[in-house]
C-alpha cells in the first residue's frame, strides 16, 4: 500500500506538470481522430463519450494499463484507485492525501477500475480531462466537493544572495520527467514546478520566491529523507550544492485542499 500511496503521488504531480506544460504547447493532431483546441476557453460541461468505472477486481494488476500514466491523448485508464485519488486528479490537488478533507473512510478503502475515451476519440490536454474526469466523478459517484485555499507553515525556494544559480538550459524539449528516491530530473521545468515537487521530497509544501523565469533541465541527487545510511547530502546541501538554490522556512505558503461534501460509495451503471 505504501507503494501505492508514493506511486499515486507522483502520479498526481507528474500530470500537474503537464497542465503547465500544454498551455505552451500548440493544438495536438492525430490521425486517428480530429484534435482538441487547446488556446480556446474549456468547456466546463465537457464529458467523456464512454467511461466504465467498476470496483475494483483483487485480480487486476494495480499499474495503470498505460504502464506508468493514466492518461493517454484520447483515454483515460487507471486501475486500483481510491475515489480520494481519482478527486485529486480531477481537482488538481496535490499530495497523497492529506490534502482532502472530510472524505468518509470508505473513499480510502474501496478501490476502483476506470477506463475513458473522448467523445469521438479526440485527443484531449490533461487540463481538458481533468474537467471531464470532474464530471464524470459528478455523474456517476454525485461526488459535491469544493475547494479551499488554506496558508500552513513550510518552506520557499529562494536564490542564494551573491551567487549565481546553476540551471542549466533546455537543450532539448522532450519533457522528461524522473521520480525516484534519491534522484530528480526535470528535463524541462520551471522554478515553480521545482518548488511544488520539493513537497514530495521534505513532506511539506513549498512555494517559489527565486524570481527565475524560464525552463531548465533540473538533475539533483540528494538523500532521501527515510535513508539515513545515503551517501548522498540532504536535499537541502544538494540544492545549494548542485542548483544554487536553497529552502528556507516559510510561514505561510497557500496550499490547496479538497473539502468533500458529499458522494455516493457505489458509482451508478455503465
Amino acid at each position: 500500500m505504501k507503494l501505492f500511496v508514493v506511486y499515486l503521488a507522483a502520479c498526481i504531480f507528474l500530470m500537474s506538470c503537464t497542465v503547465s506544460q500544454s498551455q505552451s504547447q500548440s493544438p495536438a493532431t492525430s490521425t486517428s481522430g480530429a484534435a482538441v483546441q487547446n488556446d480556446k476557453p474549456i468547456d466546463e460541461n465537457l464529458r467523456y463519450g464512454a467511461a466504465s468505472i467498476r470496483l475494483w477486481d483483487p485480480k487486476d494488476p494495480w499499474l495503470p494499463t498505460s504502464g506508468g500514466s493514466a492518461f493517454d491523448g484520447d483515454r483515460f485508464h487507471i486501475r486500483r484507485i481510491n475515489l480520494v485519488g481519482l478527486a485529486q486528479m480531477a481537482y488538481g490537488i496535490g499530495g497523497s492525501g492529506e490534502h482532502v478533507l472530510n472524505q468518509p473512510k470508505w473513499m480510502e478503502s474501496q478501490a476502483y477500475t476506470v477506463e475513458a475515451v473522448t467523445e469521438d476519440n479526440k485527443l484531449a490536454t490533461w487540463k481538458q480531462h481533468q474537467v471531464m474526469l470532474r464530471n464524470l466523478l459528478k455523474d456517476r459517484f454525485h461526488l459535491v466537493a469544493h475547494v479551499e485555499t488554506r496558508y500552513v507553515s513550510g518552506y520557499a525556494l529562494v536564490t542564494i544572495p551573491g551567487k549565481k544559480p546553476n540551471l542549466p538550459k533546455v537543450e532539448k524539449a522532450d519533457g522528461l520527467m524522473q521520480l525516484i528516491p534519491g534522484d530528480l530530473l526535470l528535463s524541462n521545468t520551471d522554478m515553480s514546478t521545482l518548488a511544488n515537487m520539493m513537497e514530495s521530497i521534505i513532506g511539506k509544501p513549498c512555494i517559489d520566491k527565486t524570481q527565475i523565469a524560464g525552463n531548465y533541465k533540473i538533475r539533483v541527487k540528494y538523500a532521501p529523507m527515510d535513508d539515513p545510511n545515503s551517501d548522498q547530502p540532504s536535499i537541502f546541501v544538494a540544492l545549494q550544492e548542485q542548483l544554487v538554490l536553497k529552502l528556507v522556512p516559510e510561514k505561510k505558503v497557500p496550499v490547496q485542499y479538497l473539502v468533500i461534501d458529499s458522494a455516493d460509495r457505489i458509482p451508478t451503471e455503465n
